[in-house]
């Protein structure tokens, strides 16, 4: 999906640097699943708003269970032959997703696949879930279910937690 906001030389830069630092992470044995997201996010704050988005995106969000929905999620559509963007191997929170975005994006910051089941943080499914997308695209793509009190009360800043 292509995003509203005008991509930046600072974005190029940054896309362009951290994709060799996941090589070289890569090189060494890491997965690298937080470090090249979170360079990104610091060097270009906007990071997240300017990388193109799958068409197509499933985010889990929730206190328990995320893990195990999102793996269920992408293990039935790779079965079925989906192409998939995920972040299995840990990420759920901004700098996570942003690895992943990176890994599967092309230099241009365009998207290689079309579809992406990802675990997202509850305390950060907002910010993340309303970066780049159109306020109209937001409504239909995500549905929010109303969990329990005690969720509210785990997190110091409560009031972020979209109910």
């Amino acid at each position: 999906m292509k995003n509203s906001k005008k991509k930046t030389m600072r974005f190029y830069l940054t896309l362009a640097g951290i994709k060799v630092l996941i090589k070289v992470l890569q090189l060494c044995g890491r997965n690298a699943t937080h470090v090249p997201g979170r360079k990104a996010i610091n060097i270009c704050p906007d990071f997240l708003d300017q990388i193109d988005k799958p068409e197509f995106i499933i985010g889990i969000t929730g206190t328990n269970g995320k893990t195990t929905v999102s793996n269920l999620i992408a293990d039935v559509m790779q079965d079925n032959g989906y192409d998939i963007i995920d972040n299995r191997f840990g990420g759920n929170i901004d700098s996570g997703i942003a690895s992943s975005l990176i890994k599967n994006s092309t230099m241009g910051g365009h998207m290689k696949k079309k579809y992406a089941v990802l675990e997202i943080d509850e305390r950060q499914s907002f910010e993340i879930h309303s970066c780049g997308l159109p306020a109209e695209s937001r409504s239909r793509t995500a549905r929010r279910v109303r969990g329990k009190a005690v969720r509210l009360q785990r997190y110091e800043k409560s009031k972020k937690i979209p109910a």
